[in-house]
């Protein structure tokens, strides 16, 4: 493999002041033939904790793998660890260094295909058919944001402006790894297969817009590949933009692969977008749904309660009338003493002492003063079975009146319990000749 012409790298500062990426190719000896390692770091901590734990880590890792033996997923694996040990060795003994870290993206290129380890948020896509096809796991917020989406718990508007999308959920701090990515099997090459590995600064340019530059650079090489897409980064001229660096590599070069063994024309697995473990479902939306669901319960059994009470003060206002008009009723026929209409008929069984004549009808009157006051200057009306005299006024209704069998059903209209016939409050003989006008009394409610 030709340097340049077959892998590449370049960088971009971007909007930044120093450069904490650090990426480098080293050629190595496997078993079964020549292999090339691919490392790449995006540091974070500072200008100088960033770009210390980004070297530390590379070249750690580097020498770690080239020392190793093995096969290729054992010697990643150690070679991460030993970079990840080295990083906190680093930051514990010096304070200026305190909180540095790294992504970390290694990947082997062999006769076997391409096997990686990573940590962090780095992306490192095959590009093949003109198709863009990310092979490592992100472990940053984005993915999970983006789930959240999915399932329809925040709009893509708010994930993309979500102020923790880009917080990283595993890195290279010297601490335990909470996640690590490793190739399941090798990826075997096909005619045509290049491969991307850059840092997250690249993410400037959607997906669409690298594959397109891919396409449109079919016939050019490596290098010239990699200055393209750090020059559109750079383009954009994003506010805040990240450091850059992408790192290109042509698997298969002048009509031979480029690492001598492996077929190109050989049918093989078809490669498949990485996807991310599902994830529990925030129980917070959950509460917020549960809660409107109790508060409109609420709501509909409060209203119940006051449509029950306004109810029950329609039908009492309603009895009462009634009783009224039953109390004048009685007085008109001589079950009472009293002249005015208003006495109330004594019970049979009860006895009347001597001489008390009068005062009972005396003492209905005080209990009462509302009731009179409500029927004086009111003619009382005549029960159904009294004769009519001639020329009353009853013979012949009001005009406007309404009886009680024409109204609509309602709870105003209900005829009052224990049998007793219901009087018709509009014949009373008011004066004003409006049963509307009348307070409790609504036809058809």
């Amino acid at each position: 493999m030709i340097e340049g012409r077959q892998y590449a790298v370049r960088q971009s500062q971007g909007a930044r002041d120093y450069q904490e990426d650090l990426a480098e190719f080293s050629p190595i000896k496997h078993e079964d033939g020549d292999g090339l390692l691919m490392v790449l770091a995006d540091g974070m901590g500072g200008h100088r904790g960033g770009a210390h734990a980004s070297r530390v880590a590379v070249e750690t890792f580097i020498e770690t793998f080239s020392r190793e033996e093995g096969k290729v997923p054992s010697r990643l694996d150690r070679a991460l660890h030993e970079a990840n040990d080295q990083v906190g060795k680093d930051s514990r003994t010096n304070p200026e260094l305190e909180g540095m870290g790294c992504t970390l993206v290694g990947v082997v290129a062999t006769n076997a295909g391409l096997e990686w380890v990573s940590v962090g948020d780095s992306p490192m896509w095959l590009v093949r058919d003109g198709h863009l096809q990310r092979l490592n796991e992100d472990h940053s917020m984005a993915p999970i944001l983006s789930k959240q989406v999915e399932l329809g718990e925040m709009t893509a508007e708010e994930a993309a402006r979500h102020p923790q999308r880009n917080a990283l959920r595993s890195a290279v701090i010297g601490e335990k790894m909470q996640h690590i990515d490793h190739s399941k099997q090798p990826i075997r090459f096909r005619k045509g297969d290049r491969l991307l590995i850059a840092s997250d600064g690249v993410e400037t340019l959607s997906e669409d817009v690298i594959g397109a530059l891919f396409n449109e650079s079919i016939d050019a090489d490596a290098q010239t590949l990699a200055e393209k897409l750090v020059t559109s980064v750079d383009e954009v001229q994003r506010k805040g933009q990240d450091n850059t660096t992408v790192m290109v590599v042509d698997l298969y070069v002048e009509g031979s692969a480029a690492f001598g063994a492996v077929d190109p024309d050989a049918p093989t697995e078809k490669v498949t977008r990485r996807t991310i473990t599902p994830i529990r479902k925030h129980e917070e939306p959950k509460k917020s749904k549960n809660m409107a669901a109790l508060l409109l319960v609420l709501l509909l059994l409060i209203a119940g309660a006051v449509a029950g009470w306004v109810y029950r003060a329609e039908v009492k206002a309603l009895v009462g009338m009634t009783e009224e008009s039953a109390s004048g009723t009685s007085g008109g026929t001589g079950g009472g003493t009293s002249g005015t209409g208003t006495s109330v008929k004594e019970p049979k069984t009860q006895e009347k002492p001597p001489g008390a004549t009068g005062s009972t009808s005396g003492a209905k009157k005080e209990s009462r003063p509302k009731r009179k006051a409500r029927n004086r200057g009111k003619t009382p009306t005549a029960p159904k079975s009294a004769k009519k005299v001639p020329g009353s006024s009853s013979d012949t209704p009001k005009p406007g009146s309404t009886r009680p069998e024409d109204r609509p059903l309602g709870p105003s209209a209900k005829e009052p319990s224990g049998g007793e016939t219901a009087v018709n409050p509009d014949a009373k003989g008011s004066t004003d000749g409006d049963a509307s006008a009348k307070p409790g009394i609504t036809a058809g409610n």
